[in-house]
């Protein structure tokens, strides 16, 4: 192809050549640079990038904004291609790095810096993933006196609707007393804003406090368990199996939230998880049916205006599910005011017969559409389509997804698979691997939900080369890794699991963070 495929090209005006170039895909652009300086200039034009950011199928962040420069686009979407030649076409072996953990406690992942919690629960660490050389800093300390710890921690890296790049961090903690939590535990939520900054030409991290806000756990059967569900304009926090929730807007995060209340006796005693997209705070409640989950959407200009969730429309969604996403944000019909909204989502599926039971687990995507007005009944009002997507193997495990506001993403999942004709290097046998019969492999999958035929489509490469020595920390006696986050910022490529270096009862106390990067 080359230049021969591009001739003539070279003689048209400047703002023409960047308009045709526009409707181009990112190799053909890339090729261009390759041609005569006058199509090479073409390429550098911020409408090219901004055109293909917007066409892209690549998992990428939110954009283009007005915000983010010809160069941001253009990193962003040449990382996310690099990422997936690597992992469909190219195949070549993922670049492997660790990082010592020891007995630290609650690992989150940005896309940068690895995040901890010491063994003491006294201070907060923070470890530079772009170097295995340079060594942990604390970034957040206990005042001495307190009679709190830290207890969990929480990461959101990503592009507000306006086109600011946040990075938040969310820090929960709970009283010093030993053993299960007491009705009504007192507990503190802390946001802060992770920034970096240069002294003395070495890069530093510091946490900047944005709230504090004070809780009381209510529930005496479990540990409640934090989740945290951010989003680009909005923030919800919720304890497990409490009747209460906290929402903020992204763009007040000082100020007191908003609390949503669930009153148990509706239905069941779970409560609802939410997720915020652009138009919607949308609720996802467990039915008395295991496999139906009831689902509610409300205006979220409304929520926040009224200090309260006022569902405008109700719908059933079928499965047994987990892990609901975002996979590509709402979008207002013009005509008829429908606001439509994809997920993705894991689901659960139990087959009985008179002498058997067995399970299946497989990726859904979940389209909702949200009527403009409610008709007055709101049951059944919210259109509802699943779509079975992706089987996984009915043994895999450690099946992490991520949300993805553009309608892309990617997924990543471990199984065990027969040794037969296992690839390894002799040398490296160990006796114990002769008496495996098993290694575990990791598939990656990608999604794109096609807006033409309104439907979601998958592949999965089932031949990514990871080194020998960081699949080998999955295998049986020689390793217990998990999968832990995946692509923390979309598209970069990057998958994240833990492991022990000892064995037996040693295992917790000499734990390693490993990281694989298949950008070329």
């Amino acid at each position: 192809m080359g230049s021969e495929k591009f001739s003539g090209l070279d003689q048209l005006p400047f703002d023409v050549l960047v308009e045709l170039a526009s409707h181009l895909n990112i190799q053909d652009v890339l090729r261009l640079r390759q041609t005569s300086k006058h199509l090479r200039d073409a390429t550098y034009d911020r409408d090219v990038w901004a055109s293909l950011y917007r066409r892209s199928n690549l998992p990428r962040s939110l954009g283009p904004c007005p915000t983010q420069t010809r160069q941001m686009l253009e990193d962003t979407l040449l990382q996310s291609f690099s990422v997936q030649k690597n992992m469909f076409s190219m195949l070549r072996e993922a670049r492997f790095s660790t990082y010592n953990i020891g007995q630290e406690v609650g690992l989150v992942v940005g896309p940068r810096y690895a995040l901890t919690i010491n063994l003491s629960r006294n201070r907060i660490i923070c470890r530079d993933l772009n170097s295995e050389k340079t060594a942990p800093m604390t970034i957040r300390k206990i005042e001495k006196g307190s009679k709190f710890k830290f207890w969990a921690i929480h990461h959101f890296d990503a592009m507000t609707y306006g086109g600011q790049k946040m990075s938040l961090v969310f820090v929960e903690e709970r009283e010093k007393h030993h053993g299960v939590p007491l009705v009504n535990s007192p507990v503190e939520v802390y946001i802060f804003r992770l920034i970096e900054f240069e002294q003395a030409g070495i890069v530093g991290v510091r946490l900047e406090e944005i709230n504090r806000h004070s809780a009381v756990l209510n529930n005496p059967t479990i540990v409640p368990t934090m989740n945290v569900w951010p989003s680009p304009n909005a923030l919800i926090i919720r304890w497990k199996r409490e009747n209460k929730a906290f929402l903020w807007s992204t763009g007040d995060l000082g100020s007191a939230p908003l609390p949503l209340i669930h009153h148990p006796h509706e239905l069941n005693g779970y409560a609802p998880s939410y997720i915020a997209c652009r138009t919607h705070l949308i609720s996802f409640l467990r039915s008395l049916d295991p496999d139906e989950m009831i689902t509610a959407a409300a205006p979220l200009e409304e929520v926040f205006a009224r200090r309260s969730m006022h569902p405008t429309a109700k719908g059933i969604i079928p499965g047994d599910l987990s892990q609901i996403q975002v996979l590509r944000d709402s979008l207002v019909d013009a005509r008829t005011g429908t606001t439509e909204v994809i997920f993705s989502a894991h689901e659960a599926v139990f087959f009985f017969d008179e002498e058997d039971r067995d399970m299946e687990f497989r990726i859904v995507v979940i389209r909702l559409c949200i009527p403009p007005n409610t008709t007055g009944n709101l049951h059944g009002n919210l259109l509802v389509e699943v779509q079975e997507l992706i089987t996984l193997p009915p043994d895999s495990r450690g099946v992490i997804m991520s949300a993805s506001w553009n309608g892309s993403t990617r997924l990543a999942f471990s199984h065990p698979m027969p040794a037969d004709g296992r690839d390894t290097d002799d040398s490296e046998s160990t006796e114990s691997d002769q008496g495996e019969s098993w290694y575990t492999q990791i598939d990656i999958a990608e999604i794109v939900w096609d807006e033409e035929t309104q439907q979601a489509r998958s592949s999965v490469a089932e031949d990514v080369l990871i080194p020998y020595d960081a699949i080998d920390k999955f295998d049986g006696e020689r390793g217990d890794a998990m999968l832990q986050f995946f692509e923390s910022e979309i598209g970069s490529g990057k998958l994240f699991f833990d492991y022990s270096e000892a064995e037996g009862y040693d295992r917790s106390e000499k734990r390693r963070l490993g990281v694989l990067d298949f950008t070329l």
